[in-house]
């Protein structure tokens, strides 16, 4: 914690939640409902991403905790209402992309 590049565990914990099985199923639940398609162009194939409507890092803040046991059981992270499968073109055009990739 005394390195200059210290962030408080945050990434680490991101990573842990980013690689973690309930959110690979979580991003097939919402792949498999879009229909393996852009929901902004259309277009199919396999560089796809699923978008968070409201940031992954925005609901990371929200939660009260920072327990990865608890963070897990938490049911708006969770929810396939705020994915939308975009092709990687289209989710570079959307206004919370930038902080994705800076607090990847």
């Amino acid at each position: 914690n005394k390195n200059p590049n210290w962030k408080g565990g945050k990434p680490k914990l991101k990573g842990r939640i980013r690689n973690s099985r309930k959110y690979r199923r979580w991003r097939i639940i919402i792949f498999k409902r879009d229909n393996w398609a852009c929901q902004r162009c259309g277009k199919k194939g396999n560089r796809l991403c699923v978008h968070h409507k409201k940031s992954f890092s925005y609901l990371l803040k929200k939660q009260p905790i920072k327990n990865y046991f608890l963070i897990m059981k938490s049911k708006e992270l969770w929810n396939v209402k705020n994915g939308l499968t975009l092709c990687v073109k289209c989710h570079k055009k959307t206004k919370n992309y930038l902080n994705f990739v800076n607090k990847k």
